[in-house]
């Protein structure tokens, strides 16, 4: 899709892709830009995600490395950690979900009352 018709898709204005990077070039601080134009030309997708987490984070690389969200589909992913399952044993990554069994979630996401 172009970036008219995203506009009117979901009723607010889309910039085109190169002022969208241009924006976020003129947001980060100097010493990221190389790394997210590398993402931005798809020749590298651990840029890519390394961009990502950075931008997250407010570009503060220490905090990367501090991620408290396992929700995010890149966690397991970041540039600082050793595999997911090794830096999180305690976590599961199937079957349950805080302890609960698969179908004991209602509706909204949160565990049905007992």
């Amino acid at each position: 899709m172009d970036t008219q018709t995203l506009s009117k898709h979901y009723g607010v204005k889309v910039l085109p892709q190169d002022e969208q990077i241009e924006k976020r070039l003129a947001e980060m601080p100097n010493s990221y830009r190389r790394k997210y134009l590398r993402a931005m030309s798809g020749r590298s997708m651990k840029s890519a995600i390394k961009s990502f987490c950075l931008e997250c984070v407010g570009y503060q690389r220490e905090e990367v490395k501090l991620c408290t969200d396992l929700g995010c589909p890149l966690y397991p992913y970041r540039p600082t950690s050793a595999s997911y399952t090794v830096r999180h044993p305690q976590i599961p990554t199937s079957g349950t979900l805080f302890g609960l069994q698969e179908g004991q979630m209602g509706a909204s996401g949160s565990p049905d009352p007992e």
